[in-house]
């Protein structure tokens, strides 16, 4: 094996992806059971029910590992449904303005979610006013955005993954570069 093929050996990609993939499928699934089961955080409830964030689970299923590569490199990228990072904080009005293209939009949108809620929580049909919920929106921002913010589903987690990944992928660098050391070094003919 030449010096290129053990530098290669050393500093595979795949051990960099693999290292990122377990990171952050690991953080996927503790994202999913945070919007499954946080109910408060700092004293505030998750939503004006006191029930956790997850309705219909649509939030929870959209978080996916995603991994590309070309030439130049990879990238690893942790993504959920669009808005999901409101789900710590809530959303301000000019943020919920941003999500939907039109109030319009909004009210059917909260149609669909007052229908989810009514079922999920054994509500009765029609109990939920979509054009209400749509209106405190657009005008005051998500309760949860009211109250402060406060369920931690995300901000607690991310932090933890990229320190450990940095970790990770500095070990094996750094395990990679000692090893091609000794390598060079048993291999060198010493003359004296």
């Amino acid at each position: 094996m030449d010096g290129i093929e053990q530098i290669q050996s050393f500093f595979s990609p795949e051990k960099f992806v693999t290292i990122c993939r377990e990171e952050f499928e690991s953080a996927a699934e503790h994202i999913r059971e945070n919007i499954a089961t946080k109910r408060t955080n700092s004293g505030r409830p998750v939503n004006s029910l006191g029930l956790p964030e997850q309705t219909t689970g649509e939030t929870a299923a959209s978080i996916r590992v995603l991994f590309e590569s070309d030439e130049k490199g990879f990238s690893a990228s942790l993504v959920g449904r669009k808005g999901i990072w409101g789900i710590d904080k809530g959303r301000s009005p000019s943020q919920v303005q941003e999500q939907f293209s039109s109030f319009t939009d909004c009210v059917e949108q909260m149609r669909r979610w007052a229908r989810a809620k009514e079922s999920r929580y054994g509500l009765p049909a029609g109990s939920v006013n979509p054009y209400s919920v749509a209106t405190g929106l657009w005008e005051r921002g998500t309760i949860l955005y009211r109250e402060g913010g406060g369920t931690e589903i995300l901000y607690d987690t991310i932090p933890p993954v990229v320190d450990n990944i940095s970790r990770r992928l500095s070990e094996l660098i750094d395990q990679g570069v000692f090893q091609l050391l000794n390598l060079s070094i048993e291999n060198e003919d010493i003359d004296f």
